[in-house]
C-alpha cells in the first residue's frame, strides 16, 4: 500500500481497512492461496476507492491570470 500511496499513515489506515473488509466474509476452511487472491482483490477494491475519493474531486482552482508569473516573465511571446 505504501508504494502506491506515498505516505506511511494513508498506507496504514487503508492496509486496516482491507483486513476489516476482508475478514467478515471469509471462510476459515479456506487455503492459503485462496485468502492471499482474496486479500489481493480487496486491496485493489479498497485502494481504487481511496484513489476515486483523493484524485476524483478538485483540489485547485486558478482565475485566468494566476500562476501564470512565472510562465509568462519567462517568455515574452507567450499570450
Amino acid at each position: 500500500m505504501f508504494a502506491k500511496v506515498g505516505n506511511r499513515p494513508d498506507a496504514e489506515d487503508l492496509t486496516a481497512e482491507v483486513f476489516l473488509a476482508a475478514l467478515r466474509p471469509l471462510r476459515v476452511s479456506a487455503s492459503v492461496g485462496e485468502v492471499r487472491a482474496y486479500l489481493s482483490a480487496t486491496a485493489r477494491t479498497v485502494l481504487a476507492g481511496y484513489w476515486r475519493r483523493t484524485l476524483g474531486r478538485e483540489i485547485t482552482s486558478l482565475s485566468d491570470d494566476e500562476g501564470l508569473g512565472p510562465i509568462a516573465a519567462a517568455d515574452p511571446d507567450y499570450r
